[in-house]
């Protein structure tokens, strides 16, 4: 939880636009202790042969990654292009063509 600091919500007074600084973090009792986990993007790692989060790559180029949204994918299915093998098994990816390319896929 956060809690505002110091904002005035007088009537009538415009609403601030608020940043990071103006919150105060709260752990209310009972709560869980949960730790928040930065994602990155993934893609496919030439070097390393495997998915990885760009971020824990640091030694990688762009020219090292395979990166494909998943934007890109869906445009890809439904022109009935694959997406990459280290993206997509064939026939999982067969099943998908067939889906984005149908009537109800569109």
């Amino acid at each position: 939880y956060a809690v505002a600091k110091d904002l005035d919500l007088s009537e009538g007074k415009p609403l601030e636009i608020l940043d990071s600084s103006d919150f105060t973090a709260v752990e209310p009792e009972g709560a869980l202790l949960i730790e928040i986990y930065r994602a990155d993007h993934t893609a496919f790692s030439k070097k390393l042969n495997r998915v990885v989060m760009m971020k824990d790559a640091p030694d990688h180029d762009k020219e090292d990654f395979i990166l494909l949204s998943g934007t890109k994918v869906r445009e890809m299915l439904g022109n009935g292009i694959a997406p990459p093998p280290e993206f997509s098994r064939p026939e999982v990816a067969q099943v998908l063509m067939d889906y984005y390319q149908s009537a109800e896929g569109k």
